[in-house]
């Protein structure tokens, strides 16, 4: 998703997989909003605790993925659907 695509039209679709195996999908259509004034991910426990491990697997620590992924993009859910 790029940004400037949000800035010009904020609907938008993610698709989410909903078991370890992709075999579930999760998907939302919603309008997208650029946040300001968050804290990098690398500053929440929770994420820390929870993504650590695979990062390393892929040899990336959660600051480089603070770093990479700088925006945070909030999206308000409009409808929801699952397979």
């Amino acid at each position: 998703m790029q940004l400037r695509n949000i800035e010009r039209n904020s609907r938008v679709g993610l698709h989410l997989q909903a078991d370890e195996w992709g075999e579930d999908v999760v998907s939302f259509t919603g309008e997208a909003r650029l946040v300001t004034g968050v804290p990098p991910v690398h500053q929440f426990p929770e994420y820390v605790a929870k993504y650590t491990a695979g990062l390393a697997h892929i040899e990336v620590t959660p600051e480089q993925t603070s770093n990479e992924y700088s925006v945070v993009i909030r999206i308000v859910p409009v409808r929801v659907s699952g397979e």
